[in-house]
């Protein structure tokens, strides 16, 4: 439910803004090391802070949904109820010799024009410490300082709530999801 959503979401920005080279949706912070993980040819990839990519941005949620009750979305005998489902993702982008109010413009027109899903603006930052800090929250103060003096980079960050809609369907209307049984 949320890798596809945020799949959308990295497609979207990467189809309107072509000046990134990379977008990450499938995100998260490690627990034991506290960087900023991708899986990708079943690797681990640290995506922040990383200054090889290139101009690329990612879409980091810390796995929670939020459901609340929708009864616009009860239009069929077999659903049983519905709810708005909110995912909080936290975006952040990295270019060089980017304008960071510009780049942060761009995304903000993106991704309220994404198809699929209603999006809620939360937060907004285009201070590259404050942006680091926050993402590499439990990180040594010593290794927090280092990602801050290497950084050449505009960095911006944006907040946002996904917000879709689900079912819950009639225990009669359940079908079988393996596609190969």
């Amino acid at each position: 439910m949320i890798g596809g959503m945020l799949d959308k979401v990295r497609d979207c920005i990467l189809a309107n803004n072509k000046y990134f080279c990379e977008g990450y949706s499938n995100v998260w912070r490690d627990e034991q090391t506290n960087q900023i993980l991708t899986m990708k040819a079943d690797q681990y990839k640290v995506v922040f802070p990383n200054d090889t990519l290139g101009d690329y941005f990612y879409l980091r949620n810390d796995g929670n949904i939020v459901f609340n009750p929708s009864a616009e979305n009860l239009i069929s005998d077999c659903i049983d109820s519905a709810y708005d489902t909110n995912i909080t993702v936290n975006l952040v982008a990295i270019m060089d010799n980017a304008d960071p109010e510009e780049l942060l413009s761009n995304l903000l027109t993106t991704i309220q024009y994404c198809e699929g899903f209603r999006t809620n603006l939360v937060s907004a930052s285009t201070n590259p410490s404050t942006i680091i800090t926050n993402e590499l929250l439990n990180l040594a103060d010593a290794d927090i300082q280092a990602a801050l003096q290497r950084n050449k980079r505009t960095i911006v960050s944006l907040t946002f709530n996904m917000i879709d809609a689900i079912v819950i369907k009639d225990p009669s209307c359940i079908e079988n999801p393996c596609k190969l049984c």
